[in-house]
């Protein structure tokens, strides 16, 4: 049974991610930073309240506005593998 794929800004920090659906409005500038469908991402950090979503993108590390990040939807690497 497949687990489903949330919002990257409901994830917490050590989730690693697999991309499945990027919004049409962030795509492009999601894209030119490395986040695209299929690629792998790794939570970093989460700054409370509303603040920005640290994530590893192969050896790039970026930060993330939450509205960004709610763009993004991922679903866990363990279960995108299977």
């Amino acid at each position: 049974m497949r687990v489903p794929m949330i919002p990257l800004d409901r994830a917490r920090p050590g989730d690693r991610l697999v991309v499945r659906g990027v919004s049409p409005q962030h795509g492009p500038a999601l894209a030119a930073e490395g986040i695209a469908v299929g690629v792998e991402v790794e939570v970093e950090s989460a700054v409370p309240f509303g603040g920005p979503l640290v994530v590893r993108v192969g050896r790039a590390r970026l930060a993330l506005a939450r509205e960004a990040a709610q763009a993004v939807e991922v679903e866990a690497a363990s279960e995108a593998a299977r």
